[in-house]
C-alpha cells in the first residue's frame, strides 16, 4: 500500500466520523463537530493537494513482467500504459527495446516517461532461448542401392538452424553395418546451444545392373512415350491385342478421365513406366530433387490407379539429352545414378522410329525400325502416342509382323530385361 492509499484511507475514517457526530445527539460529542469539521476539511484539502502538486504518473506493463521465447521467431511487445490522476498518458511513455529475437540471451524493455523532471521507469525481462533442433535434410532417398561391384557415392545434405543459420559443415557422419548386405549411415549435427538432429540413411548392396545380356538378343521391346491420349493409345492397344504382343508404355502426367487407359494398359498385361510429369525440359529438369518429386508422384498416381508400383523410368529426352544443362548442369550425371540408387531402372533406346518428327509417314516409320533391327543385341524401339500420331498406328501392325516372320521375340520390359543405356552428356 503506498501513501496515496494510507491518505485516501484516512480521508474517509474522518469523513465517516464527521457524519457520525453530524447526526449525534449527544451534547458533549457535539461539541467535537467543529474540531472535526477542521480536520475533515484539512484532510480534504491536503488530499487534494496532494494529487494536485506530489501524486506521480504510473506504468503498467501489458502481459508478464517476464517473458521466454524461442529463439529465431519474431518478438511482438504487448507494451504499457501510463496514467496520472486517472487519466491515459500513453502517448508519453517512450520504449526501449533491447530484445535481439536471434541471439539467446537476457534481454529488457524499458518504458519510461519523465515527469517535473524526474525520470519514472519500469522494466520488463525478454529470455530468448533456443530450444529447436537443427533441420537436417538428405539429399536423395533415405534408401539406396549400390551394386556390389561399385562404391557408394555421398549424396550429401543440407543443415538449417533458426539462429545458426546454415551449419552443413558440422554434420559428424558415422557408418554403421546392419548385415552383410546392408548397413546405414549416421549423421549428426549440432547448433551452438546444444541441440542436436540425426537422420539415417540405409544402403542395400545389391547385384550388379545388368547392362548386357546376350540371352535377350533378337529380343524386340516396343516402346511409346508421351501418353496416354484417347485418340492413339486405344488403338495402338487394340493392334497389340489383335496382335497378341505385349509392350511397354512410358507415360506423362494424365487427368483423372485418362485412367481408363492407364488401367487398360496394365490389365491387357503391357508393363508401364515413368516418362515424368511432362515432356518440359526446363520443368522437368530445373533440379535433381524436383525430378525425382515429379518421379515419386507418378509412381503413386499409377500405383493408386493400377495397384502396380512400376520402377522403370524413361527420361525426356533419354539419358544423353544435352538440354538439360541449360536448366541444370550436371543433372543427368547425378539423376542416371540417383534413380539406380533408390531402385528404379532407366531405359534409353537403340531403335529410334524417328515418329516424333524426324519422318512424316507410316512408311518411314516403319523402315526406321525395321532397317536396324539386329539378333545380335536386344532391341528398343522408341515410339509414341501421343495425340495425332497416325503414321505410328499406321506402321505398328506391319512392324509387328515383319519381327515376327524374321524370327524376333516381341516382348515388354521386364524384371530381367538388360537396361539400354547411352552415354550421359550432362
Amino acid at each position: 500500500m503506498n501513501i496515496l492509499n494510507v491518505i485516501e484511507v484516512i480521508v474517509a475514517i474522518i469523513l465517516i466520523i464527521f457524519i457520525v457526530l453530524l447526526h449525534t445527539s449527544n451534547k458533549k460529542l457535539k461539541l467535537y463537530r467543529v474540531v472535526f469539521l477542521e480536520i475533515t476539511l484539512v484532510a480534504i484539502f491536503g488530499h487534494v493537494g496532494y494529487n494536485l502538486f506530489f501524486k506521480q504518473p504510473t506504468i503498467e506493463i501489458l502481459g508478464d513482467k517476464k517473458i521466454v521465447i524461442e529463439a529465431g521467431r519474431d518478438y511482438e511487445d504487448k507494451g504499457a500504459k501510463a496514467k496520472l490522476r486517472g487519466k491515459d498518458i500513453s502517448k508519453t511513455l517512450k520504449v526501449k527495446n533491447e530484445v535481439n529475437p536471434k541471439k539467446p540471451g537476457e534481454y529488457k524493455v524499458y518504458y519510461e516517461l519523465i515527469y517535473k523532471n524526474k525520470l519514472i521507469k519500469v522494466e520488463r525481462t525478454v529470455y530468448v532461448k533456443d530450444e529447436t533442433a537443427p533441420t537436417l535434410k538428405l539429399k536423395g532417398s533415405s534408401t539406396i542401392n549400390v551394386p556390389s561391384d561399385s562404391e557408394y557415392e555421398e549424396e550429401g545434405y543440407t543443415v538449417e538452424d533458426d539462429v545458426d543459420g546454415d551449419i552443413s559443415k558440422n554434420v559428424k557422419i558415422d557408418k554403421k553395418e546392419i548385415n552383410e548386405k546392408q548397413y546405414k549411415i549416421i549423421y549428426t549435427v549440432c547448433d551452438k546451444s546444444g541441440n542436436s538432429t540425426v537422420a539415417e540413411r540405409i544402403v542395400n548392396i545389391v547385384n550388379p545392373v545388368k547392362k548386357h545380356d546376350k540371352s535377350k538378343n533378337g529380343y524386340v521391346y516396343l516402346t511409346f512415350d508421351d501418353g496416354p491420349t484417347f485418340d492413339i493409345t486405344p488403338k495402338i492397344l487394340d493392334i497389340l491385342k489383335e496382335e497378341n504382343i505385349k509392350a511397354t508404355f512410358f507415360v506423362i502426367n494424365y487427368t483423372k478421365d485418362k485412367e481408363p487407359l492407364i488401367k487398360r494398359i496394365v490389365e491387357e498385361g503391357h508393363s508401364i513406366g515413368i516418362h515424368g510429369n511432362s515432356h518440359k525440359y526446363a520443368e522437368e529438369y530445373q533440379s535433381a530433387d524436383h525430378f525425382m518429386d515429379n518421379v515419386y508422384t507418378m509412381e503413386k498416381k499409377i500405383k493408386d490407379v493400377t495397384g502396380i508400383e512400376t520402377k522403370i523410368i524413361r527420361f525426356p529426352g533419354g539419358s544423353s539429352n544435352t538440354v538439360s544443362k541449360y536448366y541444370s548442369v550436371g543433372i543427368m550425371t547425378a539423376l542416371t545414378r540417383r534413380v539406380l540408387q533408390e531402385g528404379y531402372r532407366y531405359f534409353d533406346w537403340n531403335i529410334p522410329s524417328g515418329d516424333s518428327g524426324d519422318v512424316d509417314t507410316s512408311e518411314a516409320v516403319y523402315n526406321n525400325v525395321t532397317k536396324n533391327l539386329g539378333k545380335d543385341y536386344p532391341n528398343m524401339v522408341l515410339m509414341h502416342d501421343f495425340s495425332g500420331n497416325k503414321k505410328t498406328v499406321n506402321a505398328l501392325r506391319d512392324i509387328i509382323r515383319y519381327c515376327k516372320s524374321n524370327g524376333y521375340i516381341l516382348d515388354k520390359i521386364r524384371d530381367d530385361t538388360p537396361m539400354i543405356t547411352h552415354k550421359v552428356a550432362n
